[in-house]
């Protein structure tokens, strides 16, 4: 505060000392830019709004002006080439000494006092802007390109961001984003071809000073992917675990180069290893270990500078055991029928291989129904095996089919004689589904033949009747067609619960997935469909129905023989025979 007042007296003193001069000062102070660059040595100009700039008298700020004080100015209105008039307004603004610090106009109405006070400025701080992506000297590999250059004001005072780049023929401005305040982190989304680029950013600010960052930028856009040629191995069959393979892969990018070379090894059980490549002559080859028998896969892996890559695989390249090596594939497990009826014989055959280098020696082959290491039971006799190098064999078992769902395991060296380090794929399993019931097939002319591939059942003459019921029953049983009931029917011709599940307790059916309560009820109790029966000429109501063929002329219904009933309903306990009617 001192020294402004001693300033404000070394004017008064100035302004007495030239009063015979009949001067007017104009006398301002101008604040120091926000980004430290001082006001001292600038100059700031004094122009009449009546007469234009170019009639103007200029003071440099500080000591080295008229005022002889730091960040002051002081100007004679009276050197104008139209001497300034009392009443007449007059416009300041710091002078734009090639280095873009100005600051905004201000005005002023000269006075009778014999000098006038100028509105304070402050020195305005050019913007600032960075370039951040794409980054100087980058490889990127997206067209979708987000351009990114955060701009700054220490004066709050940003107007706008423009992007300008060489992707249009030559360097011109592309964007512009409106901005305001003191900072922006400015985007521009462009697509763009394949290329190489040049590209900066401007900002502006409402003085229309702007700055573009210091260096522009360069980038590469790299849409295609790097060529690999192909991956070769050294080897394709080897003997031995211990052996090594050299794979060697030939790739490039014209564009960018080639960053990074791994080749995969995908081992016999897939599992997964990457390594490394070295890189000689034009191509990137890896020594790997080959430490499993078996099939071994490749593949090369090329990646290039931008982050495209590319991929290309090898030929197999096999590993045989010099121990033996039993192999079983249930695809090669094969029945001479797929679709078999209970008790029928079935043949089983099985190929067996030995993928080693050496003699596998004698061997012995089972047969199982179910999982061996898991209570499977066996079938039949084993039966003895030996193959030579690489050989494979054949051999076939007898199996009688059984109702359900059959998983049949084949399964090599029951008695691990051979010595195997692998014994995981000596054992192969085979599906088979033996339906409860049973595929007839018919026709009609004159007679009527039911046959299945085992043979005839029965043929009688039916040249009259259309509408007709055949019944079956097994064989050594006697059926009192007069006393037949519905089934699920007790003899008062009500509801009784649980007749579809006894009855398949009793047929062993209950675990299969085509039982008698899953074709025939909805919920154990609740038939699908039901028909009324006549049966020498009687009439049974509501007897439980299915479509038993391949159309919906014939239905299949349930009856039982109330004759050996004890307790008025089908159950377990008395076992009442049971009729199937067509």
């Amino acid at each position: 505060m001192r020294i402004i007042l001693w300033t404000w007296v070394l004017f008064l003193i100035i302004i007495c000392s030239n009063s015979a001069f009949a001067a007017h000062y104009v006398i301002g102070y101008v604040e120091d830019a926000l980004d430290g660059e001082g006001a001292n040595g600038h100059s700031v100009i004094l122009w009449s709004s009546e007469y234009g700039m170019s009639d103007n008298v200029t003071d440099v700020i500080g000591a080295s002006g008229n005022s002889g004080t730091s960040n002051y100015f002081m100007i004679d209105c009276e050197l104008l080439e139209n001497a300034c008039d009392i009443g007449q307004y007059y416009n300041l603004q710091v002078m734009d000494s090639g280095d873009e610090y100005i600051a905004y106009n201000v005005s002023i109405i000269i006075s009778g006092a014999g000098y006038d006070l100028a509105p304070n400025q402050y020195l305005n701080s050019p913007p600032n802007v960075s370039l951040v992506y794409p980054v100087n000297h980058g490889n990127i590999s997206k067209s979708l390109v987000n351009f990114n250059c955060p701009t700054s004001d220490p004066d709050n005072n940003l107007a706008n961001v423009s992007l300008f780049g060489n992707w249009s023929g030559g360097w011109h401005k592309n964007q512009t984003n409106i901005i305001s305040g003191g900072q922006s982190n400015a985007s521009f989304l462009k697509y763009l071809g394949e290329g190489s680029y040049f590209w900066n950013c401007l900002s502006l600010d409402l003085l229309n000073i702007a700055r573009y960052d210091e260096y522009n930028f360069s980038f590469n856009l790299d849409l295609t992917p790097p060529i690999v040629e192909n991956v070769v191995s050294n080897v394709t069959d080897v003997c031995g675990v211990s052996s090594h393979v050299l794979i060697n892969c030939t790739a490039f990018d014209e564009f960018t180069g080639i960053q990074q070379v791994i080749i995969e090894a995908i081992n016999p059980v897939n599992q997964s290893i990457n390594h490394s490549t070295f890189y000689s002559g034009g191509v990137y080859f890896s020594e790997i270990a080959l430490n499993k028998s078996g099939n071994w896969r490749f593949n090369c892996y090329a990646f290039d500078n931008a982050g495209n890559s590319n991929t290309n695989s090898s030929n197999l390249s096999r590993v045989f055991s010099s121990d033996p090596e039993i192999y079983i594939n249930g695809h090669e497990i094969l029945a001479n029928d797929i679709y078999p009826i209970e008790n029928q014989t079935i043949e089983i055959n099985t190929t067996i291989h030995n993928f080693a280098c050496s003699n596998s020696g004698p061997f012995l082959v089972g047969l199982f129904n179910g999982d061996p290491e898991e209570s499977g039971v066996q079938i039949g006799l084993n039966q003895s095996l030996s193959l030579g190098p690489l050989e494979s064999g054949s051999l076939i078992f007898n199996w009688s089919a059984t109702i359900g769902k059959n998983l049949l395991y084949v399964l090599a060296d029951i008695n691990g004689d051979l010595g195997e380090a692998n014994r995981e794929n000596n054992k192969g399993v085979l599906s088979i589904n033996v339906t409860a019931w049973q595929n007839l097939y018919g026709n009609v002319s004159f007679e009527i033949k039911l046959t299945f591939d085992l043979g005839n059942i029965n043929i009688w003459a039916n040249a009259t009747t259309t509408n007709s019921t055949v019944f079956v029953a097994d064989s050594e049983h006697t059926i009192n067609w007069a006393n037949l009931v519905a089934f699920g029917k007790n003899v008062s011709g009500q509801n009784s619960s649980n007749d579809y599940l006894e009855l398949d307790n009793l047929l062993n059916m209950a675990d299969l997935s085509d039982s008698i309560t899953d074709i025939f009820t909805q919920d154990g109790n609740t038939p699908y469909e039901m028909a009324n029966f006549t049966v020498h000429g009687g009439e049974i109501l509501n007897v439980p129905v299915v479509n038993s063929t391949e159309n919906s002329m014939f239905i299949t219904g349930i009856l039982w023989d109330k004759s050996l009933d004890a307790n008025g309903e089908f159950d377990q306990v008395d076992k009442e025979d049971v009729v199937f009617a067509t």
